[in-house]
């Protein structure tokens, strides 16, 4: 069987009274803009949350511990084709993130690979700085969307100390 959990960040390890756990996984000290992120719940939160918070821009994300992704298919953070990107900074703190991954039948479903035209942790980053990030284990396959490990489409992006092992990013049309 399986077990499921919550794991929470204990607000008072940052010693700031102004952090607070906002979802499963995050915290975040608003007045500073800074989101901690510790779980695959923690990214999805930041998906889901992308277009609420306008991409994040001037806001930093920051891994503090690593991350599986490999327990099902990525939906990326951005949506190129509703002009959704990530616009803030994602610090890593030299965290690892693996087994990220699109990959079978979901490769092939017209309401997946249409949605959002661009496949890696990233759909659309813009304006964005991602650092001290480490990526393994990671699958990216598409039929059409334009793939690549960390972003699949990045417009005036900065990338600094990035490192990526075992990992395939495969394209037919693209």
């Amino acid at each position: 069987g399986s077990v499921d959990f919550t794991i929470t960040i204990d607000p008072a390890y940052y010693n700031d009274s102004n952090v607070i756990q906002i979802a499963d996984g995050v915290i975040a000290d608003e007045e500073e803009g800074t989101f901690y992120v510790a779980n695959e719940n923690g990214m999805e939160w930041l998906s889901e949350n992308l277009v609420a918070r306008d991409g994040f821009a001037g806001k930093t994300i920051v891994l503090t511990d690593y991350i599986d992704l490999s327990a099902s298919n990525w939906d990326p953070i951005g949506n190129n084709g509703a002009d959704e990107a990530f616009k803030g900074t994602f610090d890593g703190q030299d965290h690892l993130i693996s087994g990220a991954h699109i990959s079978g039948d979901h490769c092939w479903d017209g309401s997946v690979y249409g949605s959002s035209e661009g496949w890696g942790l990233f759909a659309l980053t813009d304006g964005a700085t991602i650092k001290n990030l480490k990526v393994e284990d990671a699958a990216f396959g598409s039929y059409t969307v334009i793939t690549g490990t960390i972003a699949g489409y990045a417009n005036n992006t900065t990338f600094e100390n990035i490192e990526i092992s075992n990992t395939q990013v495969a394209g037919y049309n693209w």
